[in-house]
């Protein structure tokens, strides 16, 4: 009788164990998974920041080259800068 009373709480004690530990893992699961949704947000964002960027910088390299196009006749060559100057001394 004794035996069958320690069997019957061994039991009891590991099913409430196996309850008390699926509850936590689901826990874990959910909040990891949160934070992986959270990461992927993040890194969506991150990635459409650079798209801009990108974009941003391929415009102002665009205006770059039409300000040296427009700009390019007022430039001296190397063979003229250095006769310039030496002329000025």
């Amino acid at each position: 009788m004794f035996a069958d009373v320690l069997i019957a709480v061994g039991v009891a004690s590991e099913v409430l164990f196996a309850a008390r530990a699926r509850s936590k893992t689901e826990a874990l699961k959910l909040l990891s998974d949160q934070k992986v949704a959270d990461a992927k947000t993040t890194a969506a964002q991150a990635l459409e920041r650079a798209a801009q960027l990108e974009k941003e910088a391929a415009d102002a390299r665009e205006r770059t080259a039409i300000l040296e196009r427009l700009t390019a006749f007022r430039r001296l060559s190397r063979s003229v800068a250095l006769a310039k100057s030496k002329s000025n001394i």
